[in-house]
């Protein structure tokens, strides 16, 4: 499962647009959009974001496990914030 919002946010640290990442990885935005909604990238696609955007710890990105429902609030949010600083 990726996710998507942290994935944004490496996009955004690294100074890009989702349209720039999409044409460096060989994609259309439309395409690239379609899958941020999916949460579905292709093997090459996700090496190439991980060199792009320069991620430390893209595991946590890309290979996150599927969260439960109500998981998010389980007291650890501080954590979590700071896991995910860092994702990049």
């Amino acid at each position: 499962m990726i996710l998507t919002n942290d994935l944004c946010g490496c996009i955004a640290k690294a100074g890009l647009s989702q349209a720039q990442v999409a044409r460096e990885i060989g994609i259309t935005p439309k395409t690239f959009y379609l899958k941020m909604k999916k949460g579905v990238f292709n093997s090459d696609e996700i090496y190439l974001m991980i060199h792009l955007l320069h991620m430390e710890n893209p595991m946590t990105v890309f290979f996150a496990e599927p969260k439960e429902k109500g998981e998010n609030h389980n007291g650890n949010w501080a954590k979590n914030i700071q896991t995910r600083r860092r994702t990049c």
